[in-house]
């Protein structure tokens, strides 16, 4: 019987400090993994990511190449432009329950932010779109997330960490366990379109958490 592979695992390093050697960790280059609406040619819009659990939080490290740059929107409408979307559920290895009962949606703590600023050389912000987890809100800023963005030439260059209690857990998890995670690039040329790439589903099109990859934690690099 030939089933199509339908569940990706990333590696995300366990580091001991606050800060990741993002040299040490390999890239992933993900630009062709799931373009939308269809095909994105790579001199307009391309991605690397790497990743690193760290015991304050989820580091994120995301380059993007694209030609035309438009950002200006300070909270929820930063999805129309170049921006950046990530999900986590910090309970991807949790039976799904039938029912919410409370504890995020169906016994899954889903978080859902958008990562862009509020104009071309302005204050980086983290919107959260989504918060299905005890004591978080959505719709708001969280000036938790530890964010930077740079743009250099053609380059956009987004560094975030994501404290756990922003995602809504206590603390880091232990090795071993997956952690769902899923990225969408979101590429907004004004006279093209809104279009983009991502990694893994469960954001763009059905938002649907059992859809996101999986990130698989490990030891120090």
């Amino acid at each position: 019987i030939a089933r199509p592979l339908d569940q990706t695992v990333l590696v995300a390093p366990r580091i001991a400090g606050d800060q990741p050697d993002w040299n040490a960790i390999p890239p992933v280059e993900f630009a062709g993994w799931g373009p939308w609406p269809g095909a994105v040619a790579a001199d307009d819009c391309w991605a690397q990511m790497r990743a690193a659990v760290g015991p304050r939080g989820f580091h994120l490290l995301v380059e993007v190449t694209d030609d035309v740059f438009w950002q200006g929107s300070n909270g929820s409408g930063m999805w129309q432009e170049d921006s950046l979307q990530v999900a986590f559920d910090v309970d991807a290895d949790r039976p799904w329950q039938a029912n919410n009962v409370g504890n995020g949606f169906n016994g899954h703590r889903i978080t859902e932010f958008g990562l862009g600023m509020a104009s071309r050389g302005g204050p980086a912000v983290a919107w959260r779109y989504r918060a299905d987890a005890p004591d978080l809100r959505a719709g708001v800023a969280e000036p938790q997330v530890d964010l930077r963005i740079e743009r250099r030439g053609t380059l956009t260059r987004y560094e975030a960490r994501f404290p756990w209690p922003a995602l809504g857990r206590a603390d880091a998890p232990a090795d071993g366990p997956t952690l769902g995670f899923a990225l969408l690039v979101n590429d907004a040329d004004k006279q093209g379109g809104r279009h983009g790439l991502r990694l893994g589903d469960g954001i763009n099109g059905p938002k649907d958490p059992e859809l996101f990859p999986r990130l698989l934690i490990q030891g120090t690099p």
